[in-house]
C-alpha cells in the first residue's frame, strides 16, 4: 500500500537535537536538512551543509544531530508499492546535494500540505516527483563533482603552503572522508596528500630556481614547518638536494 505516514517541511530544533534510531523506521525516510547538520555515515558521525537530501530504507540504522545553533530540516515517512529506484540511483542513508534545492523544499511544502488536507493520492504523486529531482541530483552529482575538485585542485596549487589535510578539504567539499578520497584518486589517479605533496613541491622548484629567497624560506611557503622533511621530499622526487637545484 502506498502511504505517507507523517510530513514536515519547516521542522525547527535547538542546538543538541539528536535522533538516534539504532533500528531504523518500519517504513522509508527523507530527510532534508535547510541548515547544516552531522550525520551517520560509514558508522562515523560526519558533517554536512545545508541543503542535503538523505533516504533510509526500512529498518536501516538512522542518525543525525544539529551541528549548528538552529536545525532546520523537513521529513518525510512513507512506502511505495514499488520502487522505481535502487541503491545505485540513491545512495541510501548518505547525503546528498541537492542541485535545485528551492524545488525540492517546495516540492516537500507541498507533500506535507496535501498529506495534512487529506490528499494522499496528491502526495503520492508529489512525493514521486521529490525522488525523481533527487535521482537527477544524483546523476548529475559526478559531473558537478568534477568541477568543485578541480577548483579545489587550482586553490592548492595557488595556495600550497595552506596546512591542507583530508579532514579540512573533505568538509569544505561536504563530502565524507572516504567519499573524497575514493573521488579524488579517480579523478586524478593519486591519492589527494599525494598530490598536494607534488604540488608543493613543483612551487618550491620553481622557487628554487628564481634565487630570491632561501631554502627555508621555500619550504615555509610550501607548507614545510620543518626543513629536513621538506629536503627529504624534495630528494626523492627530483634525485637531487634543494640545495643543488638551487645552484
Amino acid at each position: 500500500m502506498e502511504e505517507i505516514f507523517f510530513a514536515d517541511h519547516h521542522a525547527e530544533h535547538s542546538a543538541d537535537f539528536i535522533f538516534h534510531l539504532p533500528s531504523g523506521h518500519n517504513c522509508w525516510l527523507l530527510v532534508l536538512t535547510k541548515t547544516a547538520a552531522s550525520f551517520q555515515v560509514d558508522g562515523k558521525m560526519k558533517p554536512y551543509g545545508e541543503n542535503h537530501a538523505v533516504l533510509f530504507q526500512p529498518d536501516q540504522p538512522i542518525k543525525y544531530q544539529a551541528c549548528t545553533d538552529h536545525y532546520i530540516n523537513g521529513w518525510i515517512r512513507f512506502n511505495l508499492e514499488s520502487l522505481f529506484f535502487d541503491q545505485s540511483q540513491l545512495n541510501y542513508g548518505v547525503p546528498l546535494y541537492m542541485n535545485d534545492q528551492l524545488a525540492c523544499h517546495q516540492l516537500t511544502k507541498l507533500i506535507a500540505h496535501e498529506h495534512q488536507h487529506g490528499n494522499e493520492s496528491v502526495a503520492i504523486h508529489l512525493l514521486k516527483g521529490l525522488l525523481c529531482k533527487l535521482m537527477y541530483s544524483h546523476g548529475t552529482e559526478g559531473k558537478d563533482l568534477a568541477i568543485k575538485f578541480n577548483e579545489l585542485r587550482q586553490e592548492i596549487e595557488v595556495n600550497p603552503g595552506f596546512p591542507w589535510t583530508i579532514t579540512y578539504m573533505s568538509r569544505l567539499m561536504n563530502l565524507s572522508e572516504g567519499y573524497f578520497h575514493r573521488t579524488y584518486k579517480k579523478l586524478y589517479g593519486k591519492s589527494c596528500m599525494t598530490d598536494v605533496i607534488e604540488i608543493r613541491l613543483n612551487h618550491a622548484a620553481h622557487l628554487l630556481k628564481t634565487d630570491k629567497f632561501s631554502i627555508n624560506q621555500i619550504a615555509y611557503q610550501c607548507g614545510y614547518k620543518n626543513v629536513e622533511h621538506f629536503s627529504r621530499q624534495f630528494r626523492d622526487k627530483f634525485g637531487i638536494s634543494p640545495a643543488y637545484f638551487q645552484k
